[in-house]
């Protein structure tokens, strides 16, 4: 068995709400050393080597902004998870609403298929304890008196409530 290594970090803001943050160590690092590739740069000898040079800083740099934009769309979907089930962050199992991919791309303008492969095999530590992304995505009961829908965990029908 291998330990879960959370890959954001919730935590009870001052003001009431939440803080969301990635866990650094688990996102991937990639550097350029810009004097050593100047050096190498500099002692190439024919057109063909300065391009290939050339073609493996473009291709680093792109992998960078490529990581880049994967963590920022890792925090941009977790925080609003967060912001659409506050009620759980803050009273429990009880509070988790109905929620599905559409509405959290919805939200934050990108496709549900972009969120659904964020969310996979992602976890997020709180106080209440770790949780898999796709945990806080949940179909809903309707209310028997005609009030608010309910998530199915919340009502104890999925497994782990």
């Amino acid at each position: 068995m291998q330990p879960i290594v959370p890959d954001v970090f919730v935590r009870p803001a001052p003001d009431g709400g939440f803080t969301v943050e990635l866990n650094s160590d688990t996102l991937p690092k990639v550097l350029v050393n810009q004097t050593y590739y100047t050096k190498v740069a500099s002692t190439a000898k024919g057109d063909k080597d300065k391009a290939y040079l050339a073609d493996c800083l473009q291709t680093a740099t792109w992998l960078m902004r490529a990581l880049d934009q994967r963590a920022k769309t890792i925090l941009k979907v977790s925080s609003e998870i967060v912001r659409q089930q506050d009620a759980f962050f803050a009273h429990g199992v009880q509070h988790l609403r109905p929620l599905n991919l559409k509405t959290v791309a919805d939200a934050i303008s990108m496709h549900e298929s972009t969120v659904s492969r964020v969310t996979a095999n992602k976890y997020m530590a709180t106080s209440r304890g770790i949780f898999e992304l796709k945990y806080f995505f949940t179909s809903s009961i309707a209310s028997a008196d005609g009030g608010e829908a309910h998530s199915r965990k919340r009502c104890g029908i999925a497994s782990g409530c």
